[in-house]
């Protein structure tokens, strides 16, 4: 009987530890502002590696700007998996797509580096890792986390309500427009969470503007444009 009590006694403790360590680490673990799903380190840092391994090839094989854009590339990578390497936190989706997006732009402008389109596509992935990057430096803790991004629409000065406001990552500028999305919220303002880098944005009927989002640990950022009549 007595062991059988114990026996009892052993599996509630087994299971209270097990309980207070799951509820540890959900109160441990970083929301997500975007509600997207989480990513594992260790794909980030994969990721990261395959990458290097591709520049470092590179760059000893090239000259030039695809030379120097390589090198730029390799010092953002590596900041981004230096800091993916001591972090315990996983990566929101969002981010993770928005970095994987940024690679496969430095991608194909290797693969047809020849070709202007081809410079112009490394370039505008290497820039937006660069921003990523220095959002890693200045909040190395929470370097993975989206930015709050509103965008205020004027008309002559008087807020512009109910207008969809476009945006897309600098490669939809150098390949075309299936890459152009609309913020979740229209304006004014019109909000959405978007990950560090440059970005086109317009509202609709105005021109394109370029602008970086994040680069230096912003949570937030607060954009006003002028729309036509």
């Amino acid at each position: 009987m007595a062991v059988s009590t114990w026996t009892v006694v052993a599996r509630r403790l087994v299971l209270a530890v097990v309980s207070a360590l799951i509820l540890a680490c959900q109160s441990t673990r970083p929301a997500t502002n975007d509600g997207m799903p989480y990513v594992g380190l260790k794909t980030v840092r994969t990721t990261l590696d395959e990458f290097l391994w591709q520049l470092d090839r590179e760059v000893d094989h090239t000259d030039g700007s695809v030379n120097l854009l390589c090198g730029r590339g390799i010092v953002a990578a590596n900041t981004l998996r230096l800091t993916a390497s001591v972090g315990s936190k996983p990566v929101s989706q969002l981010y993770f797509d928005s970095l994987k997006y940024d690679i496969q732009s430095v991608r194909e402008g290797l693969a047809s580096q020849v070709d202007p389109v081809g410079l112009a596509l490394m370039t505008v992935g290497v820039e937006s890792l660069e921003v990523k990057a220095s959002h890693a430096r200045a909040v190395p803790q929470t370097w993975a986390e989206a930015v709050l991004v509103r965008v205020h629409t004027l008309r002559r000065g008087v807020v512009a309500n109910g207008l969809e406001v476009w945006y897309c990552p600098r490669k939809g500028s150098v390949v075309g427009s299936p890459y152009w999305r609309t913020f979740a919220k229209r304006s004014s303002p019109a909000i959405d969470r978007l990950a560090p880098g440059f970005y086109n944005i317009a509202p609709e009927g105005t021109r394109v503007e370029k602008y970086r989002i994040g680069g230096f640990g912003e949570t937030e950022q607060d954009i006003t444009l002028e729309v036509g009549n």
